[in-house]
């Protein structure tokens, strides 16, 4: 689950009808409070995160017909 602001949130919903949308973001990597740079990439089927520090993370997923 991505959490994010009501900010953030609107300009997410904004940025869909377009297409897409790509954010840095911060990634958690599991370990006590560390976070690494990441690009969150949303398209109106889904979305993909990769981490651009160390581990260099790919999560890839997309969105089902009940997604709203």
């Amino acid at each position: 689950m991505i959490t994010c602001g009501p900010d953030m949130q609107n300009s997410i919903e904004k940025t869909l009808y377009s297409g897409h949308a790509s954010y840095r973001v911060s990634l958690s990597t599991g370990y006590l409070d560390i976070w690494e740079p990441a690009t969150l990439a949303i398209k109106k089927d889904g979305y993909s995160i990769k981490g651009s520090g160390p581990s260099g993370v790919l999560i890839t997923e997309k969105f089902s017909p009940t997604t709203s």
